[in-house]
């Protein structure tokens, strides 16, 4: 679709994925920061070569570009592109690993766990604001972190997962301890097998629950396109209150 851009309605309640995401951190982090990087971005491509391009295409054409307007419409494009795979790479339900996925999982990392641990280093390990990615490339599974908006798509790369590092997506829950949370990733790994919820109606943060956080479950979603089918991994993290 090409400009003006929408912001995608998130697909689940904004408390779905508590306690490990508040429903306030999600209310905050989609409606304002996604939000302003639409509006941003609407405002900046307005009547340029940029407003007829789709999503993916400006992030492509605008990637390493010099003129400060088009380093501005990169960093505003990628960030909308980013957040809408980001909530699309969460879900509150897990489903357990099967199939072509978990057969390129096993072969590309050894097993779930330690594609976990490489999610998590990633994580942990990306200096300043970025993002953690599982990607596909040349028939391979792997992991790679980009700093700020920067994002493997814009070179060609195809991303399932990604997890965003940036503050804003973590600190009204974790304050300062946010980054700590990556180090427990390879603690404990489970799957389940139901399907998760959704839901694309706007809904009111609420503040968060009250929670000792012991026990922080997400569920990482993605795809290998049309070769391998749509799945989640769960990730519980174990940290003490």
């Amino acid at each position: 679709m090409t400009g003006p851009f929408t912001l995608s309605p998130l697909p689940y309640d904004a408390d779905a994925l508590e306690p490990t995401i508040s429903a306030k951190t999600v209310g905050f982090h989609y409606h304002k920061h996604h939000q302003t990087y639409v509006d941003t971005l609407n405002k900046l491509v307005a009547d340029t070569r940029y407003a007829q391009m789709k999503l993916e295409e400006i992030v492509r054409a605008a990637a390493g570009k010099e003129a400060e307007t088009e380093k501005k419409i990169f960093d505003n494009a990628a960030q909308v592109w980013n957040h809408d795979f980001y909530w699309n790479s969460l879900s509150p339900t897990p489903t357990v690993l099967s199939g072509t996925l978990k057969q390129a999982v096993e072969r590309d990392f050894g097993g779930a766990a330690k594609l976990i641990e490489e999610l998590a280093a990633a994580g942990t390990e990306q200096f300043g604001s970025g993002w953690a990615w599982l990607v596909s490339k040349g028939g391979k599974l792997s992991v790679e972190k980009t700093p700020d908006a920067e994002n493997p798509m814009a070179k060609g790369v195809n991303c399932l997962v990604c997890v965003d590092v940036w503050e804003h997506a973590y600190y009204l829950d974790y304050q300062t301890n946010g980054r700590n949370i990556w180090r427990t990733f390879s603690r404990t790994c489970s799957t389940g097998t139901s399907q998760p919820r959704t839901s694309t109606r706007k809904t009111t943060p609420s503040a968060p629950r009250r929670s000792s956080f012991a026990r922080r479950r997400v569920a990482l979603r993605g795809s290998l396109r049309s070769r391998l089918r749509v799945t989640r991994l769960l990730i519980e993290i174990g940290s003490s209150s």
